[in-house]
């Protein structure tokens, strides 16, 4: 399906007719049968495709052709990474060692609504900066510390993840000593 609705969707339907008047709409959510509308209007919270028949009928018993609704309900946050691409050497007791020019690449995607954007910003910083697919380069810093997260069509953020590495220089050994 193409659209894409946040759990706690609902149905606003309208129907009407002008020579004996409207006696009631019903809806089929999911093939579960028809119902009236007013026994199920109620958000629509769970998750997942979801495929909803409408007919009407006026007061002499005339149903209306049946309408056919497909959506989904994507409740899921985008999936956000980083690359980098160098390979960070590790040290038990000194963390994380990037080389100089290191370049870091973020991506994200979703399989609903589809990535509307991926942020980042220094750790600590309040204010998040959009990334905008060119990679981030860790010249002249001592240490990178990166926060990002990717925000999918509807509004759905991914957790928060950290990355932390300190920058080597020529004169940096990492060896234990």
């Amino acid at each position: 399906s193409f659209y894409y609705y946040k759990p706690g969707v609902k149905l606003f339907l309208q129907a009407k007719d002008n020579e004996s008047g409207l006696a009631d709409i019903f809806i089929n959510q999911n093939k579960k049968g028809y119902l009236p509308l007013n026994k199920i209007d109620q958000p629509i919270d769970s998750p997942g495709p979801k495929e909803i028949k409408i007919l009407a009928i006026d007061k002499v018993t005339n149903l209306s052709q049946e309408i056919y609704l497909r959506f989904t309900v994507d409740a899921e946050p985008p999936v956000v990474d980083i690359e980098l691409d160098t390979i960070p050497e590790l040290n038990a007791s000194k963390g994380l060692f990037c080389e100089r020019d290191t370049m870091i690449r973020l991506s994200a995607f979703d399989l609903g609504s589809g990535v509307s954007k991926i942020e980042f910003r220094k750790h600590g910083q309040k204010v998040w900066r959009t990334y905008r697919d060119y990679p981030l380069v860790s010249r002249k810093k001592k240490k990178i510390s990166l926060e990002y997260r990717a925000i999918d069509n509807l509004g759905n953020e991914s957790p928060v993840k950290h990355f932390k590495c300190k920058v080597k220089d020529e004169s940096t050994s990492i060896s234990e000593q």
